[in-house]
């Protein structure tokens, strides 16, 4: 038995196919981005006595009062914004730990271009100010000092400390 097509068989094909049913799907997508901060040293800072200023009962890392003093700098970047912190000088050596205990005053401090953005003076924290980053990285400064009124000079030693630095996003 041979099969034949009639015209009416493709027609009634062709109608049926142009009359296939579609379903529509809408495929939702969401997403969060979160302000994050990196932090990381670019170099260490060095602690002089303060010749400059004529305080020689001051140990500090600030150039115009120290010929030998050099803040250390760090680079902190984040998303959008971010509040830097500082935490009071830690001491890691003998002699650090003895002027540290018999100093009248001491802090720490981040500076942006020459000014503040955090203070820590005698422990206690103050002026956290937000730094608007944009996605682009910024090097600050990181300063210390220490002031002991009682002697006239800083005593014959090795002084070292560290200062800890935050940068929480905003």
């Amino acid at each position: 038995m041979s099969m034949k097509f009639s015209p009416l068989f493709a027609a009634v094909a062709l109608f049926s196919a142009g009359m296939a049913q579609a379903a529509d799907l809408s495929v939702n997508f969401s997403g969060s981005v979160v302000n994050t901060c990196t932090l990381s040293a670019v170099s260490n800072g060095t602690l002089g006595v303060g010749d400059i200023s004529g305080d020689n009962n001051l140990l500090t890392s600030a150039p115009n009062e120290s010929s030998v003093g050099v803040k250390g700098v760090i680079e902190g970047n984040c998303l959008t914004s971010g509040t830097f912190s500082v935490g009071a000088p830690t001491p890691t050596s003998a002699d650090a730990t003895a002027f540290l205990a018999a100093a009248n005053a001491y802090g720490s401090a981040i500076e942006d271009g020459g000014s503040a953005v955090a203070l820590n003076a005698s422990g206690t924290p103050s002026g956290n100010t937000s730094v608007n980053f944009a996605g682009a990285a910024k090097q600050v400064s990181v300063h210390m000092w220490l002031l002991d009124t009682d002697v006239a000079q800083v005593p014959v030693g090795t002084y070292t400390y560290t200062v800890t630095a935050t940068l929480t996003a905003d």
